[in-house]
């Protein structure tokens, strides 16, 4: 399922601000999640047992993260790779330029360039095309 960015906005902004803490307290066996304005959540160890407290705004924000984090991640990763292929196809035109005025090792790095942005145009691709991950 993909990361659905309006619905996540609209439970970020619902949620407690922050930014959010982890804090433990009594050896560790009571933590809590802190914000500025509270905590956002409580929970203890009894007995073995996790327990937590949360509110339903922040609950359904953790959730809704959860759940879109491969989403978002691809999507980052996505995000990555344009950037380095934007990244080395920049100044490509000096490259052409030096090329063209017979600047020694010119065409040298103009083929090193050329073989640095098909392996990350095809990294971009590859990441593209796979399906989105569950």
């Amino acid at each position: 399922m993909p990361a659905d960015l309006a619905t996540l906005d609209a439970l970020f902004a619902a949620a407690t601000p922050g930014p959010w803490e982890v804090c433990s307290h009594h050896d560790g066996r009571h933590r809590t999640i802190d914000s500025p304005h509270g905590a956002v959540v409580d929970s203890e160890t009894v007995h073995g047992l996790d327990w937590c407290v949360v509110s339903a705004a922040d609950a359904a924000l953790i959730a809704a993260l959860h759940n879109a984090w491969p989403s978002l991640k691809r999507r980052l990763e996505i995000g990555d790779a344009a950037v380095e292929v934007c990244d080395l196809t920049a100044n490509m035109r000096a490259l052409w330029k030096a090329m063209g005025a017979g600047d020694e090792g010119a065409v040298e790095a103009y083929e090193q360039r050329l073989k640095a942005i098909d392996a990350a145009r095809s990294r971009l691709r590859a990441l593209r095309e796979a399906p989105d991950a569950a």
